[in-house]
């Protein structure tokens, strides 16, 4: 999707953007029949010889009889692919209504498949499955579709009956369903050795021999309801990293104990936030006890230490965001030195939460904003995206970050076309203290301190990691090429200050 700027009807900017759209989810792995997910008219994209048949008649677990919709009735569809998923739906309205169609509200009037439950025309016109379309929000909350903000409401006109019912969508759905562990196995913790070994080798006889036990875990759990497995939905920088949906959210029993069920978490609005991971620099790591450390020793891999619901909240990281719905860069009012940058989000610089940039692949769709932006993928980091000019020597940028150098274009080699930012040159001049909150304390460099894209810097002994003298319209100039994802240390380009090499 392109996002244009107009000035009359002139365009002065455009982006384009990844604008995500799926209706994936994969409800049919249990409540449809094993024998329709592997109809041979399915799209290979969905067909399956792995349905559980888990939650059809009779269910697994709670023994429930109740009339099975399949392909043979045939559900409604204009394609094999659409009666599928409106068979596994259809049955899952069956199946609610058996076990608790009884206890519906009065305003509603009770549905009576209890009484026989294996012949669903005879039902009364109070059950969910005769009640078609339906929206499950109707009596279980949903803040994704309470625009108002109102929380939990009754309307009898509307048939909305959320306070009666008391339940929201994500308990009924994640804590629910989690109590049923041979289905949804939690994930390994991310220190976990396992979780990049085998599946097959440990407790998952049934998983491809070529997937991981993390990468099973995932499918046989968010996956299941999430457009994960096609869509791919976590698809980002972090997801490159190894980070999966558990170590931010926790388990599915953790994001369904929210508040009409016990607990304090309010779905789509109780999240983890940036600062809950990125907790603070080389300087002032601020990982407090029990966190799961990266091993470059200052990220953490789980955003929260014993209870999901309780993320770990850094309000002092040069990282933290300054309110509790918006992801502003910095909070300007709790920093001793403000790491803010004037409003912007952290998505505006970083992509969309679940495709931080970089994308692995190069040529992904979610790449294509930041190379428009500044000449290469990954977060925006050159300054010269927004501003005009050479900034200088400041720490004002996000996060308190310096000047960067352009991107060198030459292929391996320095780029004698490059223009030596002010920074470049003089960085001398700097505190050298605040230098190692991402040069590392002993300026050897650090996760925080590499190249995001290939540089060319100026240097001050020839040789020293291939610093070369070159003549550029009759001046000499020392300069030094820097592959992307170097960690930038101070004896790099000239002696260690800081190290007193």
């Amino acid at each position: 999707m392109r996002i244009q700027a107009l000035n009359s009807s002139t365009v002065v900017a455009s982006t384009d953007i990844v604008l995500p759209v799926a209706s994936e989810a994969d409800c049919q792995n249990c409540h449809a029949l094993t024998l329709d997910c592997a109809d041979p008219d399915l799209s290979p994209l969905i067909r399956s010889d792995s349905c559980t048949q888990a939650a059809v008649s009779p269910t697994r677990f709670s023994k429930t009889v109740f009339d099975v919709a399949s392909l043979d009735d045939p559900a409604p569809g204009d394609t094999r692919n659409q009666q599928l998923l409106n068979a596994a739906k259809i049955n899952i309205l069956r199946l609610h209504d058996v076990k608790h169609g009884a206890k519906y509200p009065a305003a509603w009037g009770s549905c009576d498949a209890g009484t026989a439950p294996e012949n669903a025309n005879n039902w009364n016109g109070n059950c969910l499955a005769k009640r078609t379309p339906i929206q499950c929000s109707q009596c279980h909350y949903s803040p994704a579709v309470d625009l108002a903000q109102l929380g939990p409401t009754d309307d009898v006109a509307s048939q909305v009956f959320q306070k009666t019912v008391g339940t929201s969508m994500s308990s009924v759905m994640h804590k629910f369903h989690s109590q049923y562990g041979a289905l949804f196995p939690d994930m390994p913790p991310p220190d976990d050795t396992t979780r990049n070994k085998p599946a097959v080798d440990h407790g998952y006889p049934d998983a491809d021999p070529k997937q991981s036990v993390k990468e099973y875990v995932l499918q046989e759990t968010c996956y299941q309801c999430h457009p994960g497995k096609r869509t791919q939905c976590l698809r980002g920088a972090m997801f490159s990293g190894g980070v999966v949906c558990q170590d931010c959210h926790g388990e599915m029993a953790d994001v369904g104990h929210d508040f009409t069920s016990g607990g304090t978490r309010v779905p789509w609005a109780s999240e983890p936030k940036c600062q809950s991971c990125h907790t603070g620099d080389a300087g002032r790591p601020n990982h407090p006890s029990g966190a799961i450390v990266a091993d470059d020793g200052i990220r953490l891999l789980q955003a929260y230490v014993n209870d999901a619901n309780a993320p770990i909240a850094s309000p002092n990281s040069r990282f933290a965001e300054n309110e509790n719905l918006y992801r502003q860069s910095g909070n300007e009012k709790t920093l001793q030195f403000s790491q803010g940058h004037k409003g912007v989000m952290c998505e505006g610089c970083h992509g969309s939460t679940h495709a931080i940039w970089p994308i692995d692949n190069p040529f992904a769709n979610d790449n294509v904003a930041a190379t428009q932006l500044q000449g290469h993928k990954g977060s925006i980091i050159q300054c010269g995206t927004c501003h005009t000019g050479d900034l200088g020597l400041t720490l004002q940028g996000p996060h308190g970050l310096h000047p960067v150098a352009p991107i060198s274009m030459n292929s391996g080699q320095p780029d004698t076309g490059v223009d030596i930012t002010v920074w470049n040159r003089d960085h001398k001049d700097a505190d050298r203290t605040l230098c190692q909150n991402c040069h590392g304390k002993d300026g050897l460099g650090t996760v925080l301190s590499r190249a995001a894209a290939d540089r060319t810097l100026e240097c001050d002994k020839l040789n020293r990691n291939g610093c070369q003298n070159y003549n550029i319209n009759g001046k000499n100039r020392k300069l030094l090429f820097v592959d992307k994802g170097t960690e930038i240390s101070c004896d790099l380009c000239h002696s260690n200050k800081i190290n007193d090499d």
